[in-house]
């Protein structure tokens, strides 16, 4: 009908960007940005950690996160690998047509990336990488999700994508 409907509880106020990211009949993927001022106490913005070399555990899972280099323009390949009690997974199941979906926001939200595995390399684990390019350089929070079990896991990672794809150190 053209139309969608969440229920969502913000924890707290301030503002926020919501990414609406659809694909209509006959026109493609569409990302509309609308920006929310969500009523009650905002807290200050904390600026993100560059931490795509560590291993996150979610829900019981451990995830790592490895990738080609970040950089402008450049076909990079970004790969999860999702490990259970020291085994690998290896039974994914579809999400929402896909065997994963990666979304990348950059800090100042003004880039918005969303990627899925391509089908040669859409596998049910325990890895599942995903190819995307950037057009501008800076922070970028990555959020993967992969389902198992009718249960969704949604994995954060921050990392830099830069103008030659080379991790800089400030001041150098």
């Amino acid at each position: 009908s053209g139309h969608f409907s969440l229920r969502y509880a913000f924890p707290r106020g301030g503002k926020y960007v919501l990414f609406h990211d659809f694909t209509p009949a006959n026109v493609g993927m569409q990302v509309v940005p609308v920006e929310l001022a969500v009523e009650g106490t905002a807290q200050p913005a904390r600026p993100l950690v560059i931490d795509d070399t560590t291993h996150k555990r979610v829900d019981g899972y451990d995830v790592t996160l490895t990738h080609t280099a970040l950089g402008i323009d450049v076909d990079a390949a970004m790969t999860f690998t999702l490990m259970r009690g020291g085994k690998p997974v290896t039974d994914l199941e579809p999400f929402l047509g896909a065997m994963g979906h990666l979304v990348m926001i950059s800090e100042d939200r003004a880039s918005y990336v969303h990627s899925h595995p391509l089908t040669q390399n859409a596998t049910k684990g325990p890895t599942v990488q995903f190819n995307t390019m950037f057009t501008r350089t800076g922070i970028y929070k990555a959020w993967g999700q992969f389902k198992r079990h009718g249960h969704v896991i949604t994995v954060p990672f921050v990392v830099e994508v830069s103008v030659d794809g080379h991790t800089h150190t400030p001041g150098n």
